[in-house]
């Protein structure tokens, strides 16, 4: 029984009480015997219950059918009626009146409560199928009625309503709620009430249960394998193993069923949800502890016989098994899928959007939009694209003078169909940017807009943006002299990179000034210039691997799409015009410190020290100064950081969400880190961050083993922080930047379009329609939907090369090189730029530690606890050479090792293969 303590003052003592039994003049039960009292008359109306004078129990005081009685607490039991006699006031009623009432509750609740437990004891314990099997055999049975909860529970038990407890309604209640999803069960919900699933759906799905059983049966049998891990190579043991899909052999309608599901396993890989389909002809999927979907995600996991993975991952690959898909059909569905669950991204464009876009006309045939804009069709300009490219946003002239030179860069004027808060606006902002799929480009902007009318066709007239950018005869950029128009021009020709680098070959102008104009830019650009290879999937005849390097006419375009954009931001900034910038900050210590160590692991002479930022530096307090975001949330500041964002409170907002650091209620002022770019330092201070990341990379340019350079390269770009837009300037480091903004691609990212309606509006000298406040705001979006679209394009290519590491070519005995290591997984890099997860354990079955700095895996030969000195990049070698170290140790692999490696299991829906090391 309950008790809880309680403090008696006059003694100083704790004691034991038992907590009241029931509100007085409630119906309580009490053991039978007690006052000679037997069943069904235990039964009393409490009235009180009080402590005698040095005794320890409690008692209570309860008007049974002799009358009034008293008795121990503890032999009053604990059932519960929820039943009450009304008692007024201290004095008790007449005793008679009250056995009265007793005696009428007895009758009426208690005997009921017996009634209903032995019609219980009869039928048995209440159950779905029990309650639809006396439905249809009662009286009351019609195929085509509904029932409501009273009449189910009527026929269950065969009594009146008001013969049945509250409890045992809501109970029948809450089992039939379980029959609420649209067929499952033995009732579909109907308005308020309950309508039965046929006698005779019940036989047919009784039917399809064994032919479903069936075929699963056919797809499996027993085979001998020698027992895992036994040194007896004759101990055996009978498994339950997958046929081979040649090996099965299923009757007509078992055939018929397996065909049904195939695209219901299809929905779900393109949906991950269920269809809508019943067992056999039914809407039934769920019936007596069968479930077709269960089913069916067994069924596929087991057969597949590749481990755990997913739903989707298993019907991937059983549809490829069995003929349904092949590998390029499962690649689209995979595509079709990530798209359907990502959010503001659609297959296909809303046919709304693209019937507004169609409305615009060629602007040929509208001559009076050409008004008000600068005529440029007479310069001789080209587009210089992918051989694959159907939009072509930008274009390019040169004119040399006498003085310099004049670089033209058009741009295809999308702010002009697009215009802010339109529907079409509403669209484009929602994506942000095109997704760029191996399967499919899924576009920001509808098709006619951006296959067409803002596609600078050639040899038609298109409405462009252009940046007149001048320079010197030396290159140096004379930003007094440039400006922004709102133009007109005519593409001579829509070019290739291919056929750019094969003119280049054969020395051919323009191309050739182009080219060596673009070669002078690029000795007064100060950035980090990163060679690293575009490991893409080709789909054209068939599925493969390319790699594309960086070519002559990528560099050039490249050089002339950077000038452009920092123009365009230096004209803004100059005219102190609100902007959303592309930023890209100093890199944090921690990374640089990272950095250092691999390239030691790695045996490369790159020993990278970040200079201080000093308070000599040009930064006003407001912009910012000191250490960069990942070191003050590293250094274990707490909320003791200086944070600012030009007083923009929800990027603010934001970051305090991201670091768990709340408001506080006296509205006290929170400080949160400090982001440092180019933007914050000195001349001076410029120069001296960037010079050892130039340094390095001009080392990593000459080694001559072109694995060694891969490597060294991926370890540089990891050390870099990761670009994002605000509305804040804090430079891009990677380019050397002190001020850059996106201009030259609005058909593919709308940070662009927001910087060309900026400025129209200056051309126009018109007020500003953007403010800092909402241009941070659409730059945290457009951070987001970057992000969703890189994390959507290397899911698919991913898959891709899932499916294609299936093929023995590209699968078995492959070297790679260890390229990085995180938490308990290897990446090995192969030379076809397909990267394999090899898990630890997969190497050994040792304990295995990483070092701080996830340069190299080792096995300690000493439990952890004994270890005294820490394995580092520092001491590795040491320890290793060392007999008589205190710290023997085994390295199993570092970066840049070699790994012979074969693939081991697949996940076609995350895009990911994992590894073992051949044997």
């Amino acid at each position: 029984m309950n008790f809880y303590l309680g403090y008696n003052r006059s003694n100083n003592m704790y004691v034991c009480y038992f907590p009241i039994v029931a509100k007085t003049g409630e119906l309580v039960e009490f053991k039978p015997g007690l006052f000679n009292i037997e069943i069904p008359n235990n039964y009393g109306i409490f009235v009180k219950s009080f402590k005698k004078k040095n005794s320890k129990d409690r008692f209570v005081v309860l008007i049974t059918v002799k009358g009034k009685q008293e008795t121990k607490q503890q032999n009053v039991m604990k059932r519960k009626f929820g039943e009450f006699i009304q008692l007024k006031g201290n004095t008790l009623p007449p005793i008679n009146e009250v056995t009265q009432q007793l005696n009428n509750l007895i009758t009426r609740v208690v005997i009921r409560k017996d009634k209903v437990a032995k019609v219980e004891e009869t039928i048995g314990e209440l159950n779905e199928r029990g309650i639809w099997k006396k439905l249809i055999n009662s009286t009351f049975y019609d195929p085509k009625k509904d029932y409501s909860l009273d009449k189910l529970a009527f026929i269950w038990y065969g009594l009146p309503e008001n013969e049945i407890s509250k409890s045992r309604m809501k109970k029948m209640k809450l089992l039939l709620e379980t029959c609420r999803a649209y067929g499952k069960g033995y009732f579909d919900i109907s308005g308020k009430n309950w309508k039965p699933i046929t006698d005779e759906m019940r036989k047919e799905i009784g039917g399809e249960m064994n032919i479903l059983g069936s075929i699963r049966n056919n797809m499996f049998h027993m085979i001998e394998v020698p027992v895992e891990d036994s040194e007896d190579p004759e101990d055996t043991e009978i498994i339950r193993a997958p046929k081979d899909w040649e090996n099965i052999k299923l009757s007509k309608d078992e055939i018929d069923r397996f065909e049904k599901l195939k695209p219901v396993m299809a929905y779900f890989v393109l949906k991950d949800t269920w269809m809508e389909i019943g067992i056999g002809t039914t809407h039934v999927y769920d019936l007596d502890g069968f479930s077709l979907r269960s089913y069916m995600s067994s069924l596929a996991e087991d057969w597949v016989n590749e481990g755990r993975t997913s739903y989707a991952d298993a019907f991937v690959k059983l549809l490829i098994r069995v003929g349904y898909w092949n590998d390029s059909e499962a690649l689209m569905a995979i595509s079709k899928r990530v798209i359907h669950l990502a959010q503001h991204f659609n297959w296909e464009t809303d046919e709304r959007i693209e019937d507004i876009a169609s409305r615009f006309k060629e602007p040929k045939e509208t001559p009076d939009i050409f008004e008000g804009r600068t005529d440029l069709q007479h310069l001789e300009a080209y587009t210089i694209d992918p051989p694959t490219a159907k939009d072509f946003d930008d274009a390019i002239s040169l004119e040399t003078k006498n003085d310099g030179y004049v670089l033209w860069v058009h741009i295809a004027d999308v702010a002009h169909y697009v215009e802010k808060d339109s529907t079409l606006d509403i669209h484009a902002r929602g994506r942000s940017t095109s997704v760029y799929l191996p399967t499919k480009t899924i576009p920001m902007l509808p098709t006619h807009l951006s296959d067409n009318l803002c596609s600078l066709n050639e040899q038609l007239p298109r409405l462009a943006m252009t940046a007149e950018i001048h320079y010197d005869k030396k290159g140096n950029k004379q930003l007094n002299k440039c400006k922004i128009h709102n133009s007109v021009i005519n593409v001579d020709k829509n070019l290739s990179y291919d056929q750019v680098n094969d003119a280049l070959d054969d020395k051919q102008e323009p191309f050739l000034s182009l080219f060596k104009f673009s070669e002078l830019l690029r000795t007064h650009r100060r950035g980090l210039n990163l060679e690293t290879d575009d490991v893409r999937l080709e789909l054209e005849e068939k599925m493969s691997v390319s790699i594309k390097s960086s070519s002559k006419s990528t560099k050039m375009i490249e050089a002339f799409m950077v000038s452009a954009n920092e123009t365009v931001a230096e004209i803004l900034e100059k005219k102190e015009l609100p902007n959303i910038f592309r930023d890209h900050p100093l890199p944090d210590k921690i990374n640089v410190e990272r950095l250092n160590a691999h390239a030691k692991v790695l045996g490369l002479e790159i020993n990278i020290e970040m200079p201080s930022l000093t308070e000599d530096d040009e930064t006003s307090e407001e912009e910012g100064s000191g250490s960069s975001l990942m070191d003050m949330i590293s250094s274990g500041s707490g909320g003791n950081i200086s944070f600012s964002f030009g007083g923009d409170s929800d990027m603010a907002d934001q970051l305090k969400q991201q670091l768990n650091i709340d408001s506080t209620e006296d509205d006290e002022e929170v400080l949160l880190p400090t982001i440092t770019g180019l933007a914050q330092l000195s001349e001076e201070k410029r120069e001296e961050i960037l010079k050892p990341f130039t340094e390095a990379i001009s080392y990593v340019e000459k080694i001559e083993n072109i694995n060694d350079q891969k490597i060294a390269y991926l370890t540089i770009l990891r050390a870099l922080s990761r670009a994002f837009y605000s509305a804040n300037n804090y430079g891009h480091f990677g380019l050397g930047s002190i001020s850059y903004s996106h201009f030259t691609s609005p058909i593919r990212r709308y940070p662009d379009v927001i910087t060309h309606r900026i400025c129209k509006a200056m051309i126009a000298n018109e007020d500003h329609s953007y403010d800092a406040e909402e241009l941070e705001n659409i730059a945290v979006h457009c951070n987001e939907q970057f992000e969703i679209a890189d994390k959507l394009e290397k899911t698919v290519v991913g898959s891709g090369f899932s499916f294609l590491t299936r093929n023995p070519k590209y699968s078995e005995n492959k070297l790679g090189i260890v390229s990085s290591i995180t938490g308990g997984t290897v990446y090995v890099m192969l030379p076809n730029g397909i990267e394999a997860r090899v898990p630890l354990s997969k190497i050994s079955t040792r304990a295995t530690f990483v070092d701080e700095h996830a340069c190299m895996c080792f096995v300690g030969f000493k439990s952890t606890d004994q270890i005294i000195e820490e394995v580092t990049v520092d001491n590795w070698r040491d320890l290793l050479e060392d007999e008589d170290s205190n710290e023997p140790i085994e390295i199993l692999l570092k970066l840049g090792d070699q790994m012979a490696i074969n693939f081991v299991s697949w996940d076609h829906i995350q895009g990911r293969v994992i590894g073992a090391p051949s044997l």
